[in-house]
């Protein structure tokens, strides 16, 4: 954007688009869609609250690999630190926020985080530091969690450093939880790389969705209340929906779209964000093909989707050979138990609270027991963690879940996934514009 458009924006009443006049236009105290550290803009949805869950239970039990995936911007980060901050004290944590470059890096990272820094460390002296903290955790009845980020990024030296050090025994008992975050790639990633041995060792895999249309609608009224705006009319229906859709429900495109049209909006004087509001600042976003492309490159990932298909299983849910409902796999994961969030709900005392996930990941649909009272069956045959196909029956209780036949689902996570960092950047670019642009002077 040059310096000329900078200065010459203004609205009806030939106000200069300041950040106080911006704000005071809306009864803002903050801008609502521009990235922020305050944790009170944080939205929990439902997938956020199972997910959060899951990643509490994963942080307690003795010892165990877990992975978390998501898009970015989907709130990985957000939702481990919450979860961090709902355990004990005397709990070590060490966070590797961007990939080593080689073992040495990654072991002297941890190592610096169980307290103790080198000048030129060797191997061996890490490992001795790193296993005397350990020591000193199990005294404490504690231990230690390592999470790593961006594991989509990480090589297979890395990777099997990673899986020695979650192997590491104190009194016959692994001391170590990992906690392996990335995007949607990284089973993929891990595949390729074929650390089995790694693989083998997760325990529970944690995935974030993206936004659906009811709750796009409820995190835009959230941010929105936060900043001090208390109209739940500000975007009207019509101007939302065109914004789900644009933005597939990821909350940084969300951002995108409801800032620029907040702009919009000051620019042209008008009270309520409607329809063709929003079009012209998705138009305006797309004119500006090096700052602004995240319109472009989100309608060229839902053109793509309908080149690629792939299968996902469909459940019939029986009690005692009574039919109860159809369920469908058309997310990543769907959760089972007694709450009432869960995807399959079954009100029945013998069924946990969360009694099991069925996740699917390139093409494998995964059933997993998250710790129940009475377990899960494949087949008649008990099972912690279990592939299933065609025509299988899951017992649950008194319950039975068949697996009836695959449907068609429409996806393209690994297409969308080449050009993450390049729209991330993208997004970067533009808040930071944003802001510049909100304090200028004419």
């Amino acid at each position: 954007m040059s310096a000329s458009k900078h200065q010459s924006i203004t609205n009806h009443n030939n106000d200069s688009v300041t950040t106080d006049s911006f704000l005071k236009y809306f009864g803002f105290s903050d801008h609502p869609f521009l990235n922020s550290n305050n944790p009170e803009y944080q939205y929990i949805s439902r997938t956020h609250r199972q997910a959060k869950s899951h990643l509490e239970y994963a942080m307690q039990i003795p010892d165990g690999v877990s992975i978390i995936t998501g898009d970015f911007g989907t709130g990985k980060k957000m939702l481990i630190q919450d979860a961090l901050s709902n355990q004990s004290d005397s709990l070590c944590v060490v966070e590797i926020m961007t990939p080593p470059k080689s073992e040495l890096e990654l072991l002297t990272v941890i190592a610096s985080g169980v307290g103790k820094q080198f000048l030129n460390p060797d191997k061996e002296q890490l490992l001795k530091v790193i296993n005397e903290r350990i020591v000193e955790q199990q005294a404490l009845s504690s231990k230690i969690i390592i999470i790593l980020y961006q594991v989509q990024d990480y090589d297979f030296e890395i990777l099997e450093q990673i899986r020695n050090l979650s192997e590491i025994k104190i009194n016959n008992q692994r001391a170590v939880n990992i906690l392996l975050s990335g995007n949607p790639e990284l089973y993929k990633h891990l595949d390729e790389l074929e650390v089995t041995q790694l693989t083998r060792r997760v325990r529970y895999r944690i995935h974030i969705n993206t936004l659906n249309e009811s709750e796009t609608y409820e995190y835009i009224l959230h941010r929105l209340n936060v900043a001090g705006c208390d109209d739940p009319t500000l975007f009207n229906s019509a101007a939302i929906d065109y914004i789900y859709h644009t933005s597939s429900g990821h909350p940084k495109y969300i951002n995108e779209l409801c800032s620029f049209s907040l702009i919009r909006t000051f620019v042209e004087n008008k009270k309520v964000i409607d329809l063709e509001l929003v079009k012209k600042a998705s138009e305006e976003l797309q004119q500006h093909p090096k700052e602004h492309q995240i319109v472009d490159k989100l309608k060229n990932y839902q053109k793509s989707i309908q080149q690629q298909t792939k299968s996902r299983p469909k459940f019939l849910l029986y009690l005692k050979g009574q039919f109860l409902g159809e369920y469908s796999l058309l997310n990543n994961v769907i959760t089972i138990g007694r709450n009432h969030d869960n995807d399959i709900y079954i009100d029945d005392p013998r069924i946990s609270r969360y009694h099991a996930t069925i996740s699917s990941q390139n093409d494998v649909t995964i059933i997993q027991d998250l710790e129940s009272t009475n377990g899960i069956f494949v087949n008649k045959v008990n099972t912690r963690l279990s592939t299933i196909e065609d025509e299988d029956v899951i017992q649950i209780g008194l319950h039975q879940l068949k697996v009836v036949h695959k449907i068609k689902y429409v996806n393209r996570e690994d297409e969308f996934e080449k050009t993450r960092q390049t729209i991330s950047d993208t997004i970067e670019t533009y808040l930071a514009n944003v802001e510049k642009l909100l304090g200028s002077t004419p």
